[in-house]
């Protein structure tokens, strides 16, 4: 079982997250945030195999979260789930420790793919271009080009 904590600040994103998530049978969501602090407090007290994690939160938002879950557990597996998907964005997101990055356009099954992949540490990496049906928009440390991806 793969354990997930969402962390957005959109309820009805979340929602669907986790609705989506919790169809599957091998993912249980063990928690589901809000704000930059809960993300914290949550990743430390549930100690979950993935944390979905979007950048744009209240409270410093998820360059924050992502820096301090790193620091008191170096091999936390996350994934960025955000709108902003542009090249220096996935990049310092990977750089920073990021296992992966998921398009928030990319569709449910893609999501649940790179959230299997990253929880089996299986590397993965797939276009930029992300697509309603799933078909594109994550990107994975490890990958084909996954090596230094520049200045964070």
């Amino acid at each position: 079982m793969i354990r997930v904590l969402v962390a957005d600040d959109h309820e009805i994103l979340r929602w669907g997250l986790v609705t989506s998530l919790s169809r599957q049978p091998d993912l249980v969501v063990v928690a589901e945030v809000g704000d930059t602090a809960a993300a914290v407090e949550a990743c430390d007290r549930l100690l979950p195999d993935v944390l979905l994690l979007d950048l744009s939160m209240p409270g410093g938002g998820g360059w924050v979260v992502l820096e301090q879950v790193l620091a008191t557990r170096p091999d936390a597996c996350v994934v960025i789930h955000s709108a902003a998907d542009d090249e220096g964005t996935v990049a310092a997101a990977l750089a920073r420790g990021a296992r992966a990055h998921v398009s928030k356009a990319a569709g449910d099954a893609h999501i649940v793919d790179v959230l299997r992949s990253v929880a089996a540490d299986l590397p993965q990496r797939v276009g930029a271009a992300a697509s309603a049906d799933g078909a594109g928009g994550s990107q994975a440390a490890g990958g084909p080009g996954g090596g230094d991806p520049g200045p964070g």
